[in-house]
């Protein structure tokens, strides 16, 4: 093969940034207009991360440790999601503030190179045309995958480097080198874990079929040995960021969630609730599909050695385009996650498809004969579905208004498609190459532009940007918050994402990363605080809940009780308050607090906190059941069409907050509320959403207003004909302030934190000083200079140290052992690098060794049949079976 030019790959990447930018100009879409791409996952989770990744960056914050969000995490699983990417030397060109406009940049950057490295496969394996490997290139970086995918903007790393993944398999099949399969293996690993695995277990399902179908026995064990061998160094070298990870992962509220789906319940998974989003995954194949009927037309005239070929790539797609048919299977692709949105391991059913036209253009397979007196018809044909295929890609936006394919959009996919494909059939049908190859790529660049047209859908208007993440970038701009790591804010707008503290620099008890834990979730839950997956979410809690985790300010769009906070600021819609009720970071607790068991349930969870920090039996809030409201003999109940009105009054002496909380399980329930006839509290609950008020993962408790001495009137008009499982609660002002009083002469005199080192202050105490940080092994503690135990607190989800003496300096450090560990293990791996290529320049390479063939060949073997029986024979037969029965 000759050598690959620099400039026989430039021209895809080129184009495609033309796409790009033609479509931004026509969308008004940054750098051409005020818009912005940021949609779903992007601007709620990534963006905040990519914010914490350009910070450590510029050196503001900790590569593995994070202090702003919900109480404190390490960043174990966030490494190789984000921040080990080497593609994130982008953020040190881009200013903060500038993130949500950076990102269509950003994307183009992935996209680009995801041609350029399409691009080079296709001309280092096949030799491919200029024309023909441009075009695969840009059916390759904006395949329907990539389209669907663009707001998982950190997904895209792992299909760049695919097709050289594949390149390096390729070079260790046939050429016996590995180095280039390692190397960009680990580079894999690290830079995506999660779609890594599926990278690896396809590698698995593709070398298993190549040798069966190509190699004989001896080098079917060397293949299996090199491979083994080398995908094992790489396994170790990413250890530095898979090994803490795992770690993480296991200990985090997602895997306790997947915890709760058997393989079982992945087996009884529908198979069409989301085939529209799926069947899109094949645009960009088009071409592919098109050489693979026309290699299917030829089959009679095939040789022995094409014939193989035509099998493997077979078996290949069919393994591919089973998890679009059956929806069990593209659960266990995507590793038990959701697969709704939409199948994460697809991009490589377009990949072996473009590998395929890559074969049968260098193979002469794609050729299609077309008499000479029918060949003008052929060009004519080929015109008229061009415009179909293109007219039809701009009807389908009319159905991809949220830039996902929805299940309305497939009735109108399948003549898209086949009118597509048939037409890269046509182009083939054509006798001058050179005009076929120059019709094939015009028709790329258009069908690009019309995908790229139909699903980036920008947010805001000429003059506002309307994203979440803009909300937070306002707040922050619009006040001066503290940026002590310890400070925390409250944004009681319920529509915030959780990540914003990330964003604002300014510590918050909200949080969605994956590297919350079970304990920390379910503890929030158990204040009463909203609860999804694994998001903690600022809705929800009390005034004194609040001042247990140190909330020293809140956001909100309404006015907020005079009691308890001080207006300070006003920017537009948002209010900032300071918090009158507070209690110190670091409160010295009587050393019971720490054997104390705390209740499920948001207000009995708050009553046994205050009784465990003052000693007293005579609970903070005063409690009514539904049961206590029923019996009441005030408490009218009358039906009201199809729901139920209760009405009730209580009596407020001295100065009191009400409270309502909707226990878990309630999401089939909606309540209307009502306080004196004059304040509708709740007008809002809409059961297909986890985020309303409330529903099964909402736990929240909401303020209903502060009363003195008088009689409160509470009506509440709900579907729930037994009132069950609501609550209200009346919390008492002078205990409060009774707690307040006693804490402030036992608190820490100075508290502050940097990165990932806590350091605290205190006259003197004695007992147990809480600290609202979620606990970690990794903490380590010492107290004037001498070392000190750190203790898991309220259920694990804060830790504490015990105290006794004056004049007391606390010192708490994140240590990152495991961390630390992964280095080691990488370490240990680097030497078996050096270790292996010194062997092979000696002509002793370990894949030679009798042992390893013997030992690798059996092994391979067995791990492929067992991907093969549970994810593909077990829940095809599953799923035949379900048919039988609905037949």
């Amino acid at each position: 093969m000759k050598k690959t030019k620099i400039n026989e790959v430039l021209l895809a990447p080129l184009i495609t940034l033309i796409v790009l930018f033609v479509v931004f100009a026509v969308k008004r879409i940054y750098p051409f207009g005020s818009l912005t791409i940021d949609q779903y996952g992007m601007s709620e989770a990534q963006l905040p991360m990519y914010a914490h990744t350009w910070d450590v960056l510029h050196g503001r914050a900790s590569l593995y440790y994070d202090l702003l969000t919900g109480a404190g995490s390490d960043l174990y699983m966030s490494l190789g999601f984000y921040l080990s990417s080497p593609l994130n030397l982008f953020f040190l060109f881009v200013g903060r503030d500038r993130l949500l406009e950076s990102m269509s940049l950003f994307l183009a950057l992935k996209l680009m190179l995801a041609a350029a490295s399409q691009a080079y496969y296709m001309k280092k394996t096949y030799g491919t045309s200029f024309a023909q490997n441009t075009a695969a290139a840009l059916f390759y970086s904006f395949c329907g995958y990539m389209v669907q995918h663009y707001s998982n903007i950190f997904y895209l790393d792992t299909v760049i480097m695919f097709p050289l993944v594949m390149h390096g398999l390729h070079l260790l099949i046939k050429e016996r080198k590995g180095f280039l399969y390692h190397f960009l293996t680990w580079l894999m690993l690290i830079t995506n874990p999660y779609l890594g695995a599926m990278v690896l277990v396809f590698i698995v399902f593709y070398v298993f079929g190549y040798i069966w179908f190509f190699e004989e026995k001896d080098e079917r064990k060397r293949i299996t040995a090199q491979l083994g061998q080398y995908t094992l160094i790489a396994l170790l070298v990413s250890m530095v960021v898979i090994c803490p990870a795992v770690f993480k992962w296991l200990r985090s509220a997602r895997m306790e969630l997947l915890a709760r789906v058997s393989y079982t319940d992945l087996l009884r998974s529908s198979a069409i609730d989301t085939q529209g989003s799926k069947l899109f995954m094949l645009c960009g194949s088009e071409i592919g599909f098109a050489a693979f009927l026309a290699a299917c037309s030829k089959i009679k005239m095939m040789n022995k050695r094409e014939t193989r070929r035509l099998s493997f790539h077979t078996y290949l797609i069919v393994l591919l385009m089973l998890p679009i048919a059956i929806d069990s299977i593209g659960y266990l692709w995507n590793m038990g996650t959701d697969t709704g949105i939409p199948l994460r391991s697809a991009f490589m059913l377009t990949f072996v498809l473009l590998d395929f036209f890559g074969y049968s253009s260098a193979d002469g397979q794609f050729n299609i004969d077309v008499k000479k007196n029918q060949e003008r018809l052929v060009v004519f044909t080929s015109v008229i579905m061009a415009v179909l295929s293109l007219f039809m890609f701009l009807l389908l936006y009319q159905h991809a208004e949220t830039g996902v394919f929805n299940r309305t959009g497939k009735l109108l996919f399948l003549p898209l498609f086949a009118s597509s494909v048939l037409f890269c059939c046509l182009i083939a049908g054509i006798k001058n190459k050179k005009g076929a190859n120059i019709a094939l790529l015009i028709f790329a660049v258009l069908h690009s532009t019309a995908l790229c047209i139909d699903f980036i859908v920008p947010l805001g208007t000429d003059n506002i940007v309307t994203s979440e993440y803009f909300d937070s970038l306002a707040m922050k701009k619009a006040f001066e918050l503290p940026q002590d790591n310890l400070s925390r804010v409250k944004v009681t707008y319920p529509d915030i994402y959780a990540n914003y503290p990330l964003v604002m620099g300014s510590a918050g008890i909200s949080t969605k990363t994956n590297e919350a834990s079970k304990e920390y979730v379910n503890q929030m839950a158990a204040m009463g605080y909203t609860t999804y997956c694994e998001r903690v979410s600022d809705t929800g809690g009390t005034v004194f809940s609040d001042a247990l985790m140190n909330v020293k300010y809140m956001i909100s769009q309404n006015e907020l009780e005079p009691a308890f906070y001080e207006k300070i600021g006003e920017s537009g819609s948002y209010k900032l308050y300071k918090c009158k009720f507070t209690l110190p970071f670091g409160m010295i607790l009587p050393q019971k607090f720490l054997n104390t068991s705390f209740a499920k349930k948001g207000l009995d969870n708050q009553n046994l906190i205050y009784g465990a920090m003052w000693n007293f039996v005579d609970p903070l809030f005063k409690v009514y059941n539904n049961d206590d409201i029923l019996k009441n003999e005030n408490t009218k109940v009358t039906n009201n069409g199809d729901k139920t009105l209760f009405s009730f009054d209580l009596d407020i002496k001295g100065r009191q907050t009400l409270y309502m909380n909707a226990l878990e399980g309630m999401e089939y329930f909606s309540y209307e509320v009502t306080v004196n006839d004059r304040s509708k509290v709740i007008t809002y609950s809409d059961i297909d959403s986890a985020y309303t008020y409330p529903s099964v993962y909402n736990n929240g408790i909401v303020e209903l207003g502060t009363f003195t001495d008088e009689t409160v009137r509470v009506n509440i008009l709900t579907n729930d004909i037994e009132l069950s499982g609501l609550r209200l609660a009346a919390m008492d002002h002078l205990k409060l302030k009774a707690l307040e009083r006693r804490y402030r002469e036992s608190c820490a005199n100075t508290a502050e934190a940097s990165k990932n080192k806590i350091h605290l202050t205190a006259a003197s105490g004695s007992g147990l000083m809480l600290i609202p940080v979620e606990y970690s092994e990794n903490w380590k503690g010492e107290i004037n200079g001498q070392p000190t135990d750190i203790f898991p607190v309220l259920n694990g989800a804060f830790m504490g140290v015990h105290v006794d003496g004056e004049n007391l300096d606390i010192k708490l450090t994140y240590i990152p052992v495991q961390l630390y560990a992964g280095i080691i293990v990488s370490l240990i791996g680097l030497l078996f690098v050096f270790w292996s290529y010194v062997r092979i320049k000696e002509n002793l390479d370990w894949a030679n060794a009798k042992i390893l063939r013997f030992i690798a060949y059996p092994l391979f073997n067995l791990t492929a049949a067992v991907f093969f029986v549970i994810m593909y024979i077990i829940p095809t037969g599953a799923y035949i079976l379900r048919l039988l029965r609905i037949l």
